[in-house]
Parts: C-alpha cells; structure tokens; sequence
C-alpha cells in the first residue's frame, strides 16, 4: 500500500511491490497487501491490475454484449477472421490480462465492461464446423489457421464511456479504438488509457476472479 507521509513502511510477507502508471507515464512504485485492501486508494488498487499488457476488444451488443459475458461468465472468443487480430490472441495475450469491453455498432458506441483472458490460446473450433459461418475449408486439425483464447466476465463498468467522450479526452483521443479507419476488433492499449478509463467510468479496479477450468479440446476433423 501507499506510504503515509512521515512513515518508513517495510513490505510484510504478504505485500508484493509492483509499478503503477501514474497519468502519462509517470511510474511509482506500490506496496499492496490484500489483508489491508479496505484502506487502498485507487493508485494502490490499480497497481495489482497494471502490471501486466491490456487489451480492447469489440462486440456488437446485438450478437454479445457485456451483459451475456456476465451472464455465462466466460466465453470462448472465437469467429475473429483478421490475421492481425487473431495473432494478438494467439502469440502475445497471456492468461489474467484485462480487456476493455467496447460495444460496436451500437448507439452510441462506447467501452462498457472489463473483461480478463482466462485461458492459454487454442484453435478457434468454429473453423472446422461446416455449419458455422465461421467454417474455414483450408483449415485441419494437424494445421489450424485460427486461434482463439477464452474471455471471462470481471465487471460491468458503473459508467460507460461512448467513443465520443474517448475521442474528446485529451489523454484519450491517442488510442486506437478513435483513429480514423481504425476496425481491428482486438488491439492493444497502454496502461495510462486504461487507468484514464477506469478512472472516468468510476471502476476502482478491484475485481472478483473466477476459477479458470481447462480449455475445451480441439474438434478433431475426419
């Protein structure tokens, strides 16, 4: 936790020091002990869920929104057919990474809820399903062409963010998500873009985790 001003406070076993990103990059370190949780400030809180990459990833409210992902608590996120996208599930997220929930093609669209990768990546088994639009006829087992990883549910932001807001925020309007021709569905963002929307939305960053069961085996294909 935070030293009070005046005190010299040595990390007890519990605590684990980790980096929190202030604002525009500036960097301080933080204690956080989760037996003195109810006296965090936001910085201290933030710091747990800072250290490691964010991500945002988009879904039409209409097809699956924030509320279903509360709803089933997790959710494999498959059907994603841009390369780019599906490498970044594929070859950098990694399990306990936090993800912006963006509503798209809604009115208005905007960043709703937060959501964590919960499993290790694997091949997205629609691609090997004649029936789903999603089928992918060069794909096979041996040689998957698609990856996925699982998505779980972690909150529902107390104030959604409509892209407007994100585009008028001067610490903001750098994300992805506002440039112009931007449409990748899953992208990076910085840890300050996610402190910025936590902050704005009112989420204090303290979540609830979910035990992560095992991913489903790959459809095999005759």
């Amino acid at each position: 936790m935070p030293q009070m001003a005046g005190a010299a406070v040595a990390p007890s076993s519990r605590e684990t020091h980790v980096c929190c990103t202030l604002g525009a990059g500036a960097v301080k370190p933080v204690f956080y002990d989760p037996a003195r949780s109810s006296v965090l400030s936001l910085v201290a809180r933030w710091a747990c869920v800072f250290a490691m990459s964010h991500w945002l990833i988009k879904s039409e409210p209409e097809v699956f929104s924030i509320a279903d992902l509360a709803r089933v608590r997790r959710e494999p996120w498959s059907g994603v057919r841009n390369y780019q996208a599906c490498n970044f599930m594929w070859k950098v997220m990694q399990p306990d990474e936090l993800a912006l929930f963006y509503h798209s093609n809604a009115n208005p669209p905007g960043i709703v809820g937060i959501a964590r990768v919960c499993s290790q990546p694997y091949p997205d088994p629609t691609q090997f399903d004649p029936a789903s639009e999603y089928f992918d006829n060069k794909a096979t087992s041996e040689h998957p062409r698609w990856w996925l990883v699982d998505f779980e549910y972690v909150a529902t932001l107390p104030r959604m963010l409509t892209l407007t807001e994100l585009k008028t925020d001067p610490e903001l309007a750098a994300m992805t998500v506002c440039q112009r021709g931007s449409r990748l569905s899953i992208h990076p963002v910085a840890a300050h873009h996610f402190a910025r929307v936590s902050q704005l939305a009112g989420w204090d960053g303290v979540t609830r985790k979910i035990p992560i069961p095992p991913p489903p085996q790959t459809i095999s294909v005759a």
